[in-house]
């Protein structure tokens, strides 16, 4: 084979692995920013990623009947606490609708993992309130709150709370 057939062969197969990674890539964008802008949480169930309504799972782990979020954790986790443990994963569980991991290769989380996905969905929950903007559902009033007379109707307040002092007619 000639020098410049492989050199050919050479580019072109550059050429495929190179256009089947864009493609690859641009899937997973996509993929990602869907998720994104849908505000689902993404985990591992053992064997594969799936998206969840974070909203749904607060609502499954406050309603589980053993579960308190504000105790299990810390008895768990600080304490050693083994029931506290135990309830945490199943609750973990219920809430992601995930099975106790049996075997490799089947859906299913271990106790570590439970704990795991726990803190990180907690992360992903504090994270999202802190970049949460809310939109302005209305604009400001600008219209006057002074009566035929003058005389304000209202105490103006700052940011801050203080009442700024009130007007006068003289002094419009």
């Amino acid at each position: 084979m000639p020098m410049s057939d492989l050199a050919l062969y050479s580019v072109a197969f550059l050429l495929v692995v190179a256009a089947f990674t864009l493609a690859v890539r641009w899937r997973i964008i996509r993929t990602t920013a869907a998720t994104q802008n849908r505000g689902l949480f993404r985990f591992n169930d053992g064997v594969k990623t799936r998206e969840v309504d974070p909203i749904g799972v607060l609502i499954a782990l406050e309603a589980h009947p053993k579960f308190r979020m504000d105790l299990d954790p810390k008895r768990a986790l600080q304490d050693g606490d083994q029931d506290a443990l135990l309830t945490m994963a199943d609750a973990v569980r219920q809430a992601f609708s995930v099975t106790p991991f049996t075997q490799p290769g089947k859906p299913g989380l271990t106790v570590y993992e439970c704990v795991e996905l726990l803190a990180v969905f907690m992360l992903y929950v504090d994270l999202q309130k802190k970049s949460f903007k809310p939109t302005q559902t209305s604009a400001p009033s600008t219209e006057s709150t002074s009566t035929d007379a003058g005389a304000p109707t209202t105490l103006d307040t700052s940011d801050s709370g203080s009442i700024a002092a009130e007007l006068s007619p003289s002094t419009l």
